[in-house]
C-alpha cells in the first residue's frame, strides 16, 4: 500500500470535535501535548481546523516523531546506596573504558536493567547472589539520580513490583552483577557489547 507524503500547507477533511462537524483542515508543523499531560510531541504534521485551529487529525509519517518524543520525555530513577557500591560500579566503567564519563555510570545501569527486564539475566539468581565485598553499618551513602525515558522508567518499575524488591534494593543487585561479570572477569560475555557502547558517548 503506498502511503502519502503530505506538505506543510496540504489540505484536507476531518472531523472536528469541538466543531462537532467534518471540517476543511491544514496540514501545519505543530508542537501537541500528549494527551496525559506528559511531554509534549514537538514540530509534528498535524490536520488543524480551518475553523477553530484544533488538530483534527494526525498522519501516518507523524507517528515515529511520537514515539520518539514519548520516549524521550524524562523521569527520574533515584537512590542512595552504600559509597562501595557506586565504587564498584565506577571500578565496572572504568574497567570497560578508561576514559569513560560519569554519563556511562548511568548507561551501565540501565543496560542491565534492560537486559534484566528482556530475560537474558535471572532474577532470582541476582536476588540470591551476595556481595563480593565488605559494606559496614553505618557505611557513608552516595545518591545516584538519573533522568530516563518514560519507557525506562516504567520498565524499572515493572522489575521493582515484580521482584518485591525497593528500587535501591534492585540497583545494589545489579551492581553486585556487573561487579561479578565486569570487574571480577566471571563473565565477560557482554564486554565487546559494553565497550561498543562506551564508544558510542
Amino acid at each position: 500500500m503506498r502511503i502519502q507524503i503530505l506538505s506543510d500547507g496540504d489540505k484536507g477533511q476531518a472531523i472536528c470535535e469541538s466543531c462537532a462537524r467534518v471540517v476543511a483542515s491544514t496540514y501545519r508543523y505543530r508542537n501537541v501535548p500528549f494527551s496525559d499531560g506528559k511531554g509534549i510531541a514537538s514540530n509534528i504534521l498535524v490536520g488543524v481546523c480551518d475553523q477553530c485551529e484544533t488538530v483534527v487529525a494526525i498522519p501516518a509519517q507523524s507517528t515515529p516523531a511520537i514515539k520518539r518524543d514519548r520516549r524521550v520525555a524524562s523521569q527520574s530513577i533515584e537512590a542512595a546506596l552504600p559509597a562501595p557500591y557506586v565504587d564498584a560500579l565506577d571500578l565496572a566503567c572504568f574497567t570497560i573504558d578508561p576514559n569513560s564519563t560519569a554519563e556511562f555510570r548511568k548507561k551501565l545501569l540501565l543496560f542491565y536493567v534492560h537486559k534484566l527486564a528482556s530475560g537474558e539475566l535471572d532474577m532470582a539468581v541476582l536476588r540470591a547472589r551476595e556481595p563480593s565485598f565488605a559494606v559496614k553499618t553505618g557505611t557513608v551513602k552516595r545518591r545516584l539520580s538519573m533522568k530516563v525515558s518514560a519507557y525506562l522508567a516504567d520498565e524499572f518499575s515493572r522489575l521493582v513490583s515484580d521482584a518485591s524488591m525497593s528500587r535501591t534494593d534492585l540497583l545494589k543487585s545489579l551492581v553486585v552483577e556487573i561487579k561479578r561479570q565486569i570487574v571480577d572477569g566471571e563473565d565477560v560475555s557482554m564486554l565487546g557489547e559494553l565497550r561498543t557502547l562506551a564508544c558510542l558517548g
